[in-house]
């Protein structure tokens, strides 16, 4: 999440600061908007990145339970067998 917030920080303080030097505004106002910016972007980032860790961790839950439940019905498989 550490890095997710730096990257977010930095590229959102890059873009605004660009942003503003490019139409030409002047210097102080144009690092006080890419201050809130990189305070957006990190936000903004870190949020992003929490719902794709939930995504991710939910989708290997998923096939966790999918793969206990074919390798619990191939062990009943293996067991009626030997029994008959």
């Amino acid at each position: 999440m550490k890095y997710l917030l730096l990257v977010g920080g930095s590229a959102g303080f890059a873009l605004v600061f660009a942003g503003g030097w490019r139409v030409g505004r002047d210097p102080l106002s144009v690092v006080v908007e890419a201050s809130f910016g990189c305070l957006a972007a990190a936000f903004l980032f870190r949020w992003l990145g929490t719902i794709y860790l939930r995504s991710v961790r939910t989708m290997l839950r998923e096939r966790e339970v999918v793969s206990r439940q074919h390798n619990g019905a191939g062990e009943a498989e293996a067991v009626s067998s030997t029994r008959s």
